[in-house]
């Protein structure tokens, strides 16, 4: 695989010189504090009604069975029973990484999957160490990038 000279990072050798030298505010929002997240990389932001709109058009894709087990609630007291803290994410951010798993992995995984499984996947996918972006800028980055253009 070539990469191309352009790009700002090389794998696993993020460049962090390209990062320190823009400057952002360091925004995350949260349906609590009214803060929200900026994608540091188009200079987007992942609003709550982003997040809202997502997780409606996402819980409008599961099963019924699905939607009592997949229930935020529900995921929210599990991961936190499994030690996950919200503090480089938010909760409703936790919440849209796991049913955007669901989803789309769903049907590889067939039935054995069950809501530790989904809620260890999202806590994985938000804290990817060889990812250039983590927790909620990857995901803004993600939904500006992938999952905007198609709602």
């Amino acid at each position: 695989m070539r990469y191309d000279e352009e790009m700002d990072y090389e794998p696993m050798h993020f460049d962090r010189r390209y990062e320190d030298s823009r400057r952002y505010e360091d925004n995350r929002r949260s349906s609590s504090t009214g803060r929200y997240m900026s994608d540091r990389h188009s200079g987007k932001q992942l609003s709550e009604e982003h997040i809202d709109r997502w997780i409606r058009s996402l819980m409008g894709e599961l099963e019924e069975k699905d939607r009592q087990q997949l229930k935020m609630d529900n995921a929210i007291r599990r991961a936190k029973e499994m030690g996950i803290s919200f503090d480089k994410f938010t909760e409703e951010e936790f919440y849209v990484t796991m049913l955007m798993l669901h989803t789309d992995l769903a049907k590889a995984f067939g039935t054995m999957v069950t809501l530790d499984h989904w809620v260890k996947a999202a806590k994985a996918w938000l804290c990817d160490p060889d990812a250039a972006l983590r927790y909620g800028k990857k995901l803004a980055a993600y939904y500006h990038a992938i999952v905007e253009d198609y709602e």
